[in-house]
């Protein structure tokens, strides 16, 4: 019984509070759930949760993860594959992986009413999956946005990866960067 009085006053406070404060620009909790595309030879969806703090004045820090998949790969032209320096081949970041993106996401939001403008960074660092325990890659993506209605916003930015592969049959690495478009439609609570 408890636990289901303790539920009512937590999503009875959310809802209070949601009606009441502007997500990403008053104080308090924020989060969104974006959905994305990543453009490439190898298209991305991306889907995306963020979950922070907002210190007012549309400043928010917050701490976030998204799943990576690609899709429509039957068409795309294959990719070309760099030579390393030791002369083996190795591979893009982005040539049909799935991946799962660890972030930090530092946001700006400047408000005009019940619409709004924002410019979001993430910074974090991508995986393969399976997991690859033996690789270092690292990420940042900026953003701009719009906000409509205090909910929902579209975004668009670039996605700038650099990591390292290793190389087939040797343990000397190259380090790969890759950038890539990227539009988003985030629904804000």
């Amino acid at each position: 019984m408890e636990r289901v009085v303790v539920l009512f006053l937590l999503l009875a406070g959310f809802t209070v509070s949601a009606q009441d404060r502007h997500p990403f620009y008053d104080r308090g909790y924020a989060g969104n759930l974006e959905a994305g595309v990543l453009i490439r030879p190898y298209s991305y969806m991306s889907l995306s949760s963020t979950h922070g703090y907002c210190f007012g004045r549309g400043w928010f820090l917050g701490v976030g993860g998204s799943f990576e998949i690609p899709f429509n790969t039957k068409g795309a032209p294959a990719l070309s594959r760099p030579q390393s320096s030791v002369g083996h081949a190795d591979t893009y970041l982005y040539d049909g992986e799935r991946k799962v993106k660890l972030f930090l996401d530092l946001r700006k939001t400047f408000l005009f009413g019940d619409t709004g403008l924002f410019i979001d960074a993430k910074f974090g660092c991508p995986h393969d999956l399976p997991l690859d325990p033996i690789k270092w890659d690292e990420f940042v993506r900026p953003t701009i946005g719009v906000i409509f209605k205090r909910r929902l916003a579209v975004c668009a930015g670039m996605d700038w990866s650099r990591g390292s592969r290793w190389s087939e049959g040797s343990d000397t690495f190259a380090i790969r960067t890759t950038s890539i478009p990227y539009i988003g439609l985030a629904l804000n609570f």
